[in-house]
């Protein structure tokens, strides 16, 4: 089975792309499936279908004996920042490197008898207890793993995290993070310097760059190069696109809430600068932390504009 995996940071529109790749008919989206194993068991964690993991009419099935703690704490393990080093020395034990490999054959497989498709997208991104994922999928697991790198302009990101808050602390999983603009300039460019550094620990044909704002302002183009990257024909998608077309939700683990919709479809641009409302001293974190990485993905300086796409948004 083929896994797209979409990595980056948060709030970069990863849950809006896996949701349209999942509505390909070869593609099956299953949104931040690293935590599945967190919240297969949890009373308050639920599929975007609404049901618990273990009621809902996609995932009940999926194993005899659902995933616990103990499994967890080895994705955890496996996957984290801190065990990077290890992870590309191979420095795992024969019995976690077994277990993490049956745990995803199994996982894959279920949902390949349940769908019949050949590729899966895998949206777990890449903040640090994930970090190494993509890479563990494809050293530890053997899965045919194509990274889609997706960035957004450092300066949106921060101002959707300062001013909405984490994903996690408005679903009640988390308290709200204290300094989350500082979190936030600092997690934007160390995430995407880290996944672009494992992404070339790949196959060269397997890590792709692209940025949130072509993907919003040219979706046609951008699906093309995701297609012609990871082997598949978009164009049954953009035909949907182009006709204004919702796009079903499906059965996706976390990611953002709108996965809470049944159905989304992509919105107009916004004439708005994004990153306008952002304070002044988050403006000067972000001079001293990510601006120099925003100008290398081709955004220009301290300002939230880009030269293609600014104002346009999912």
């Amino acid at each position: 089975m083929k896994v797209i995996y979409i990595a980056g940071y948060g709030r970069s529109g990863s849950t809006v792309l896996d949701i349209i790749l999942g509505n390909h008919s070869q593609i099956t989206g299953l949104g931040e499936v690293t935590y599945l194993a967190d919240d297969y068991t949890s009373s308050s964690r639920t599929c975007a279908c609404g049901s618990p993991f273990g009621r809902c009419s996609f995932w009940k099935d999926f194993s005899s004996s659902p995933p616990d703690a103990e499994l967890a704490r080895l994705l955890r393990k496996v996957q984290d920042l801190f065990f990077i080093f290890r992870l590309l020395l191979g420095w795992f034990t024969k019995r976690d490197s077994d277990a993490y490999r049956s745990y995803h054959n199994q996982l894959f497989g279920h949902v390949e008898s349940q769908t019949y498709k050949p590729i899966i997208v895998d949206s777990s991104k890449s903040a640090r207890k994930v970090a190494g994922r993509f890479l563990a999928l494809h050293r530890l697991a053997g899965q045919d793993v194509y990274v889609v790198h997706l960035v957004r302009n450092g300066l949106a990101t921060m101002e959707s995290l300062t001013l909405t808050g984490s994903n996690w602390a408005l679903e009640g999983r988390i308290r709200p993070p204290k300094w989350p603009g500082l979190r936030a300039a600092f997690g934007w460019a160390l995430t995407n310097l880290w996944t672009s550094l494992l992404g070339s620990f790949l196959p060269l044909d397997h890590y792709m760059r692209l940025r949130y704002e072509d993907l919003a302002a040219d979706p046609a183009g951008s699906l093309r190069k995701i297609g012609r990257f990871c082997g598949f024909d978009p164009e049954e998608l953009i035909v949907r696109i182009d006709r204004n077309d919702y796009f079903q939700v499906g059965h996706l683990v976390g990611g953002n809430r709108i996965r809470l919709q049944s159905a989304i479809k992509l919105r107009p641009a916004n004439p708005r600068p994004q990153g306008g409302r952002l304070r002044v001293s988050h403006r000067l974190m972000f001079s001293f932390t990510g601006a120099w990485l925003n100008r290398q993905y081709g955004y220009r300086g301290n300002q939230a504009n880009v030269d293609k796409g600014a104002n346009a948004h999912l």
